[in-house]
């Protein structure tokens, strides 16, 4: 990742809100990540990317690495971080994804990430996703009413992208209905 980017993949967010409790060395988050409990439905974490995640976090200055523990062998390398990382998650955590395909990596991660906030802030973001799912299927109306000319298999198309994004939503509100259920 070009430096000053910030990051891309959600798995890298997942790393930032296990190290707010405090620092950790690799092999500790991915043992984390590993047992943190639906993570995997979301994503297939490999060991090699988690180290090369630590690295392009702390270039982007949203980590800090302290000086290896030399009581084991190999030495260990523990990281925390820091204040741009924690301002980074943040407004990562509290605000939508902009683009549909970017619910099943993103928002399912940023679901799982917000629980860790507490209730309200999984609360506020179903509701900003509501919301931008509601824009995307009025853009998605629009545009079927603009291309009625269009070939069948073109309207199919466009047809299938339409129910997809209603499914989204009303995904979305079946997830607010469980939580409206749970005290």
């Amino acid at each position: 990742m070009p430096s000053g980017r910030i990051p891309s993949l959600s798995i890298e967010y997942v790393i930032l809100t296990l190290l707010l409790p405090g620092p950790k060395h690799g092999y500790e988050l991915f043992k984390e990540m590993e047992a943190w409990s639906g993570l995997g439905e979301v994503w297939k974490i490999k060991q090699s990317m988690l180290y090369a995640d630590l690295i392009k976090l702390e270039k982007l200055g949203y980590l800090n690495s302290m000086p290896p523990d030399l009581q084991f062998s190999p030495p260990r390398v523990n990281f925390e971080i820091t204040q741009k990382g924690k301002a980074a998650l943040e407004s990562w955590v509290s605000s939508p994804v902009l683009r549909p395909r970017e619910i099943r990596p993103e928002f399912l991660t940023k679901l799982l990430v917000a629980a860790r906030f507490g209730r309200e802030c999984t609360q506020n973001l179903l509701h900003l996703q509501r919301s931008k799912a509601q824009e995307w299927i009025d853009s998605e109306n629009t545009r079927e009413m603009a291309d009625a000319d269009l070939a069948p298999e073109v309207s199919m198309v466009l047809n299938f992208r339409t129910h997809w994004l209603n499914n989204v939503a009303e995904w979305l509100d079946s997830c607010q209905a469980i939580l409206n259920q749970d005290p």
